[in-house]
């Protein structure tokens, strides 16, 4: 593999080529459970397949991309006030309309959603992803943490059980020793989690973490874990198939959060030295055995300064960040689970894959840094996305798109890939400073300011830089009472590219 075929058209295309020759034999249709950005990026898989896609919109998301990328879209309507992609009866009825062999999760909604994969083999219909038993156990963050202490693989410290009221909360925290998480044992996303440095918060935290974790995952179970300051967030992506092998395909340093999201990925994960590298992933490849791991899943680590680590969760599902890794190995996971989930034999190949250059991913957001980042909605009356070699661009969003508060604030993500860090770090920078986005305020300012930052450019990072930071960023656009104006539309349209997204 060159580099010169790493893209093509601005868009990375990696394709399996040691894969190509094998078929879907059984799957010729997929139905794919998501939308926006999420079913863009699976219907352009699956076309390269040529495999026959299918996509479900809303009432009110008629403008999103992924309609008109997939080969056939319906509209479906929820019989409650939920969304219609978490409607499991109403997803599996599309599917078997129309003729679908299978059905791709995407991430977030029903993915991993044990429920929905059982019903999936009740109608005799493949989910792309885990078996629904896997999910069960590895879903759950405490029964995870278990399995990983299974495999010998080190766990913060912190509860084995759900804390079943504040008062044990305070128990168990002062066992532990300050500071702890309260966190959702169930779900992701940054939802349902607290940290407490001080035991007088935990009866108002406690009530907040599990009214929040009931909201958005049904359940509010939480425990306690150890907080790590000073820790790095790095994972692994792994891919086990129906024949018992499980490949680790490489690591992704994701320490730049906020509020504990995810703001900015990167792989490889270059802070790691060879040893300790190799330690994470087979840490990885042996906590999936025990689960029995097929498909495609993620499973994430806190490694400290010293090169200790420790298990943090599986996801067991593909990632929004997994276009990093796929920029840096050359395959196309998406193509691969499909693959898997038709029940091919992975080659050993897949086990020596190594990774050329480095990638870096942000996430665009509909976002107001000047009202503490609160979503955004709004009109989108202009877009242009930037155009250049090694960079992929993953959005649903168009010129006229509506945004709203029923779908997630991520608009896009932006990947640059360079045969190392730094080169790859100057081509996401030029790529954000030819990016438009006029009729709503995004978080673009905040993803340039974090190139230029002197701590991101040497890769001196941890999960709270980004906060740390914030104050500073605060002061940037706090001296620019211009930026983020929606008067100075007409004008930033028409401005240079170098100009356009600068504070006046």
């Amino acid at each position: 593999m060159t580099i010169s075929d790493k893209f093509s058209d601005g868009f990375l295309d990696p394709r399996p080529r040691f894969l190509q020759r094998e078929t879907t034999g059984t799957i010729r249709s997929v139905f794919i459970a998501n939308r926006g950005e999420v079913a863009v990026r699976i219907a352009r898989t699956l076309r390269r397949m040529s495999i026959t896609s299918v996509a479900a919109y809303e009432p009110g998301d008629e403008h999103s991309l992924h309609i008109v990328v997939a080969d056939h879209a319906v509209m479906l309507r929820s019989k409650d006030d939920k969304s219609v992609f978490l409607d499991i009866e109403t997803i599996i009825a599309a599917a078997k309309e129309y003729d679908c062999q299978a059905i791709h999760p995407g991430w977030g909604y029903l993915s991993e959603d044990a429920q929905f994969i059982r019903r999936c083999e009740e109608e005799g219909i493949i989910f792309i992803g885990p078996t629904a038993d896997t999910v069960d156990r590895l879903g759950d963050k405490v029964s995870a943490r278990a399995i990983a202490e299974k495999a010998g693989v080190p766990v913060p410290g912190g509860t084995s059980k759900p804390v079943k009221s504040a008062k044990k909360a305070v128990e168990e925290a002062s066992r532990v020793g300050l500071p702890v998480l309260l966190k959702a044992a169930a779900g992701g996303g940054g939802r349902g989690i607290r940290v407490i440095r001080s035991l007088e918060d935990i009866p108002t935290a406690f009530e907040r973490a599990r009214s929040e974790a009931l909201k958005a995952f049904g359940r509010g179970d939480l425990f306690i874990e150890s907080f790590l300051e000073g820790a790095r967030h790095i994972e692994v992506q792994v891919l086990g198939d129906k024949h018992g092998q499980i490949f680790a395909l490489g690591t992704r340093d994701c320490s730049l959060q906020r509020r504990r999201q995810k703001v900015v990925e990167e792989a490889d994960a270059t802070i790691l030295s060879e040893e300790l590298r190799k330690n994470l992933m087979d840490a990885a490849v042996g906590i999936c055995k025990e689960a029995n791991y097929v498909n495609a899943g993620t499973v994430e680590f806190l490694v400290m300064p010293d090169e200790r680590f420790a298990f943090l969760e599986v996801n067991t599902r593909l990632q929004v960040e997994h276009p990093v890794t796929e920029a840096v190995i050359g395959q196309d996971l998406v193509w691969l689970q499909v693959l898997v989930a038709a029940g091919h034999k992975m080659p050993d190949e897949l086990g020596s894959v190594v990774p050329l250059g480095h990638a870096i991913e942000v996430r665009v957001i509909a976002e107001d840094a000047r009202n503490n980042f609160a979503p955004q909605t709004g009109l989108v009356r202009h877009i242009q996305w930037p155009e250049h070699s090694h960079v992929r661009i993953e959005t649903a969003l168009v010129q006229g798109s509506s945004i709203g508060t029923k779908y997630d604030s991520m608009i896009a993500k932006i990947i640059a890939w360079g045969r190392n860090r730094n080169e790859a770090l100057d081509r996401l920078a030029r790529a954000l400073d030819d990016t438009r986005i006029i009729g709503i305020k995004t978080n673009v300012h905040l993803l340039r300011y974090i190139c230029d930052h002197p701590e991101f450019q040497i890769n001196k990072i941890d999960t709270g830089a980004l906060e740390r930071w914030m104050p500073e960023y605060q002061e940037t656009i706090g001296s620019d009472p211009a930026f983020f104006d929606a008067a100075r539309a007409a004008a930033v349209l028409w401005a240079s590219p170098k100009d356009a997204d600068k504070p006046a």
